[in-house]
């Protein structure tokens, strides 16, 4: 199954401490993943125990590039911030109990993060039996 969520990918921030404690500064970001991956599931859908996942983030390209460059720079490496792994950190947590149980039930990750004229993520998600 794959699944889309069309807006620039999302990496993941640190809490922050606030006048009474701690709080997540991207709550209502996690809240909009999840509902657009709602959208998409179809009944019958349950999250599984042993998941393997490929993320795919496609970034978007600065609008001081050229016309030119830009589509020269289509489908190659994005090699800047955010990291790679703040990246998948978000999705992990923001898709706990919807896409699995537990981001530790992810026992495999492919990633890679490119350049796109249309900033967005896929997320490929593989249930697979471990005897």
């Amino acid at each position: 199954m794959i699944f889309y969520i069309h807006d620039n990918p999302i990496a993941c921030q640190r809490a922050r401490k606030g006048k009474y404690g701690f709080y997540n500064p991207q709550k209502k970001q996690k809240e909009e993943v999840i509902a657009e991956v709602f959208n998409q599931i179809t009944k019958g859908f349950c999250y599984f125990d042993k998941v393997s996942v490929k993320f795919r983030f496609f970034m978007k390209m600065p609008k001081s590039w050229s016309k030119k460059k830009k589509s020269e720079m289509i489908g190659l490496p994005h090699i800047k911030k955010p990291d790679l792994s703040n990246l998948i950190k978000f999705y992990e947590d923001a898709l706990n109990k919807i896409m699995w149980k537990d981001d530790s039930n992810i026992w495999e990750i492919s990633s890679k993060k490119i350049y796109s004229l249309n900033p967005h993520t896929e997320i490929e998600l593989n249930h697979i039996e471990i005897l």
